[in-house]
C-alpha cells in the first residue's frame, strides 16, 4: 500500500485552491501559485502566466455575459511528489 506524502497532499490542496479562484473569477489571485518567471506552452497565449491570466480576464469579460450558465468542473487531480496535473471541463450553455 502506498502512502501519500505531505508534499503531494499540499500540491493537491494548492490545485484545488487555484481552480476555486478561477471558478470565482479571481484570476489575478491565481498568479500566487506560479513563479514570476514561469513560462507557458499555451499555443494561444505566448509568454508567461500573467499573459494567460490577462487573456482569461478578457475572455471572461467578452463571453461571460453571453453564457451566464457556464460551468467549470475539476474532474481529476494528480500529484506525485513535485509533479501536479489536473483535468477539468467547461460547459457553455447558450441562453
Amino acid at each position: 500500500m502506498s502512502t501519500v506524502s505531505s508534499n503531494e497532499q499540499n500540491n493537491k490542496k494548492n490545485i484545488k485552491e487555484y481552480f476555486e479562484l478561477i471558478r470565482q473569477q479571481k484570476f489575478r489571485e491565481g498568479l500566487k501559485f506560479f513563479a514570476p518567471d514561469c513560462k507557458t506552452h499555451n499555443p494561444f497565449v505566448a509568454g508567461n502566466m500573467k499573459n494567460i491570466f490577462n487573456a482569461m480576464i478578457a475572455a471572461n469579460k467578452d463571453y461571460g455575459p453571453k453564457y451566464p450558465e457556464a460551468q467549470f468542473s475539476l474532474k481529476l487531480l494528480l500529484a506525485d511528489e513535485n509533479f501536479c496535473g489536473s483535468l477539468y471541463s467547461t460547459c457553455c450553455l447558450a441562453n
